[in-house]
């Protein structure tokens, strides 16, 4: 079964950087300016510039993905739009590599273009950044071990109060 082709994708994309990660988010909308879809998505240790790439090249595979041809990419991220356009050159190795993923990508499709935007016109792309960003900083607490916690099955077991009681104390403010 062959994806379903829509006309134009405008992806909204972002990114943050946090001392323990970093996350990207994307808004997807229609050419009507519909919202159609959001992603975010937890990343690993990176700057914000590789971490504003990622975002990219996470969009356009989706756009891809999604049988979409004809894309506008919009990014608070000037360093990104500029690069991607051709009116700034790549100086840092890693963002050479990320520039080329994401230039293979754009290639693939018959259509792109970058616009930078100011960050106010981006916060679904942020929020959804930051919410990535949040769940994975959760996730990692979740699964960090405590020590000075003991597991519950090593904790001793409560004792039950031999008689219930009558009633429950509420506390009131009058």
């Amino acid at each position: 079964m062959q994806a379903k082709t829509r006309h134009r994708l405008l992806l909204f994309i972002d990114a943050t950087v946090g001392p323990r990660g970093a996350a990207l988010g994307v808004a997807i909308k229609d050419e009507g300016g519909r919202l159609v879809g959001w992603r975010g998505k937890s990343l690993g240790l990176m700057t914000i510039n590789e971490a504003e790439y990622e975002a990219l090249i996470y969009a356009l595979n989706l756009a891809l993905e999604r049988g979409v041809r004809d894309v506008r990419v919009f990014s608070d991220s000037k360093v990104v739009v500029e690069q991607m356009a051709g009116i700034i050159r790549v100086h840092h190795d890693s963002l050479k590599r990320q520039h080329t993923r994401a230039r293979a990508a754009a290639a693939r499709l018959s259509s792109v273009s970058f616009t930078h935007i100011p960050r106010e016109l981006n916060v679904l792309a942020d929020a959804m950044a930051e919410e990535a960003l949040l769940s994975g900083r959760l996730r990692r607490l979740l699964d960090a071990p405590y020590p000075h916690v003991p597991a519950i099955s090593e904790a001793a077991p409560e004792e039950a109060p031999e008689e219930a009681p009558e009633e429950s104390t509420r506390c009131s403010s009058s």
